[in-house]
């Protein structure tokens, strides 16, 4: 069974490390530019791209926060949880959160 894993990520210098070290695992996925309510309603962001793969890191910056979504087999998931927690020393260097669901009617080729 595939599973979806959503990340949430302020974007600090160790951001983008962790999100390489994800990909160079061999882990893909959809990166959404994000920034807060208070940004959204005083309007002041960055006219940037709302969404990109990890392919794209090297050619984008970020607002304040990266929301992602990984979908990965169910004996992949905890591995690449791990990476999370490792890449942001449990949320203390790189504050954020991440949670998981299942897709269990999940059709495709990813």
């Amino acid at each position: 069974m595939k599973h979806l894993l959503r990340v949430y990520i302020e974007n600090v210098d160790h951001a983008f490390e962790l999100l390489r070290d994800i990909r160079e695992h061999g882990y893909n996925g959809i990166v959404f530019n994000t920034s807060s309510l208070k940004h959204k309603l005083e309007d002041s962001e960055n006219d940037e791209y709302l969404f990109f793969n990890l392919e794209h890191l090297n050619h984008s910056h970020l607002v304040e926060t990266t929301f992602c979504y990984f979908i990965v087999d169910e004996d992949k998931l905890e591995d690449l949880k791990s990476l999370v927690r490792e890449g942001t020393n449990h949320f203390k260097d790189i504050r954020g959160g991440m949670y998981s669901s299942p897709l269990s009617d999940y059709e495709g080729s990813l």
